[in-house]
C-alpha cells in the first residue's frame, strides 16, 4: 500500500492487487527492448482509497492519440458491461525500453495520465475527493 500526495491536504491511499502487479511486471519482462504501456483498472472508495484491481496491457511503443482513445473507450465499455460500472480506468503504467533506463516517464505517458485525470472529475462521477489517477513506472 502506498500513500500518494493528493490535492489539498488529504492523501490518497492506493493498494495494488497481486494480479495487477503481476501483469505489469510480466508485460515489461516479455518486451524487454520495447516501451510498454497499459491501463490500470480499479475502484475509488471513501477515505479516499483507491484499489488497483487489474492492469490491461495496451502498447509496445509510444501510443498515438487515436489508438489510445480507442483503447481507453474499449476498456471503459468492457468495464461498464462486466461489473455494473463499479470499476473504472484509474491510471496508467509504463516501462522504458531497456531495463535500468532513465527512471523518468516519457512525455507520451505524462500526456496520457493528464487525459485520464481530466476524465476523473470527482463531483460529476460521485467519486471521493481527491480522485486522482495513478501512474506506475515499472523499472
Amino acid at each position: 500500500m502506498a500513500d500518494l500526495s493528493g490535492a489539498g491536504s488529504q492523501q490518497q491511499t492506493v493498494s495494488t492487487s497481486k494480479l495487477a502487479l503481476t501483469k505489469m511486471i510480466l508485460h515489461a519482462l516479455q518486451n524487454p527492448t520495447c516501451q510498454v504501456h497499459g491501463i490500470l483498472v480499479g475502484k475509488f472508495t471513501e477515505g479516499p482509497f483507491l484499489t488497483i484491481e487489474d492492469a490491461i496491457p495496451a502498447f509496445h511503443s509510444a501510443p498515438t492519440k487515436p489508438i489510445l482513445d480507442m483503447a481507453l473507450q474499449i476498456s471503459q465499455a468492457h468495464l461498464q458491461g462486466t461489473n455494473n460500472g463499479e470499476s473504472r480506468v484509474v491510471g496508467w503504467y509504463t516501462a522504458n525500453e531497456r531495463w535500468g533506463d532513465d527512471e523518468r516517464p516519457g512525455q507520451a505517458a505524462l500526456r496520457v495520465i493528464g487525459g485520464i485525470a481530466s476524465q476523473l472529475d470527482s463531483s460529476e462521477l460521485g467519486l471521493p475527493a481527491p480522485a486522482e489517477p495513478v501512474f506506475v513506472l515499472v523499472s
